[in-house]
């Protein structure tokens, strides 16, 4: 299963940077263009899964001092308490964005065999105590990322900008 969640740290990367240089093409208003979707904007939607991102990498390397120095530092937002910041500078988010796939990719590479089968106690942003197998947790992050992105690719189908950026099978190597 590590080889899995390697592919998919990979997927994220690579899909990322292929929507990043789609966006960079276009006028940069588009980013923050209110679009009706719940959050708000594309700009929106991608802080929003940075955010996630950034609260979940936190919890997986909270309770281990060596996934946390193979990790390194994580981009300060002040979480918890910031659920849905926007970023207002596309520089200072993709940076942080870029950062997150990097610290997502060290984390794959340093899980211990059999990890992944063993149930992760968190707290959620509530502070409610969770406990679920970690693989279920690395599956749903990706997906999450996945999701958001498909949204964002409709998006972009209707301000008629071409975007095939998500396919899975050519990112495979």
């Amino acid at each position: 299963m590590p080889n899995h969640f390697k592919f998919l740290a990979e997927y994220n990367r690579k899909a990322n940077l292929e929507l990043f240089a789609i966006l960079e093409r276009e006028d940069p208003a588009i980013l923050r263009k209110q679009t009706g979707i719940y959050f708000k904007s594309i700009l929106g939607t991608l802080s929003h899964i940075l955010l996630s991102d950034i609260a979940w990498l936190g919890r997986l390397i909270a309770k281990d001092e060596n996934l946390r120095l193979i990790v390194g530092a994580l981009p300060a937002v002040g979480l918890p308490g910031v659920v849905d910041k926007t970023w207002q500078d596309w520089a200072e988010f993709r940076s942080a964005r870029d950062a997150v796939d990097a610290a997502y990719a060290k984390l794959i590479q340093a899980l211990p065999a059999g990890r992944v089968e063993e149930t992760f106690h968190y707290q959620n942003l509530k502070g409610e105590p969770q406990a679920k197998p970690l693989w279920v947790i690395l599956e749903h992050l990706f997906n999450h990322q996945t999701h958001h992105r498909g949204q964002i690719a409709t998006l972009l189908d209707q301000a008629g900008i071409a975007n095939d950026y998500s396919g899975l099978a050519p990112k495979f190597e």
